[in-house]
């Protein structure tokens, strides 16, 4: 991170319309979530915090905790076959893009560190399609667990859990 840089994490009810409209669009244009822009409003709303990396004064990056549903977290664990039970983690790391023109600059693995800084005792998983994030989650210690599967729309998905003391008692 160079003095230019700038990381805003702030809860959803604290963000400016701007801000929500902001984190929305970026969702939208990184191409990684289908669902209805309603739902997807909704779930902005209800994280528990929401990261904005700006360099130069520019959006460079987003990222988010979230509170998973009970029912979805149990689909994703059943799905990837982890025994581990998914009621004991509390937080999901999701809605994680880079601007295209930030692409390479560690924007995403710094924003998820910062993310989780703010409280590191609580447990995290993540799911991904995405090619590039394997390699950004293992950067911050997460580490995948079970096996690929396909959500809804059909495509592959994997799992991912944070690996700090209380997952390690929680996953084995």
């Amino acid at each position: 991170m160079k003095q230019t840089d700038l990381i805003n994490i702030i809860a959803p009810e604290d963000c400016s319309k701007e801000q929500l409209d902001l984190f929305f669009n970026t969702i939208l244009n990184g191409g990684q979530i289908k669902t209805s822009e309603e739902l997807l409003i909704k779930n902005i709303k209800n994280c528990v915090l929401l990261a904005f990396y700006e360099i130069e004064n520019k959006l460079a990056g987003i990222s988010a905790v979230k509170i998973p549903r009970t029912k979805y977290k149990k689909t994703v664990f059943e799905k990837a076959k982890v025994s581990a039970d998914e009621k004991l983690f509390e937080f999901e790391i999701g809605y994680v893009v880079t601007v295209p023109e930030f692409r390479g600059r560690g924007v995403s693995s710094i924003l998820i560190k910062e993310l989780i800084k703010r409280n590191p005792s609580a447990t995290y998983f993540a799911t991904t399609k995405s090619e590039f994030m394997p390699k950004i989650f293992k950067k911050v210690n997460f580490v995948k667990h079970g096996e690929s599967y396909l959500n809804t729309s059909k495509e592959k998905l994997d799992l991912y859990i944070y690996n700090n003391d209380k997952t390690q008692e929680k996953s084995s």
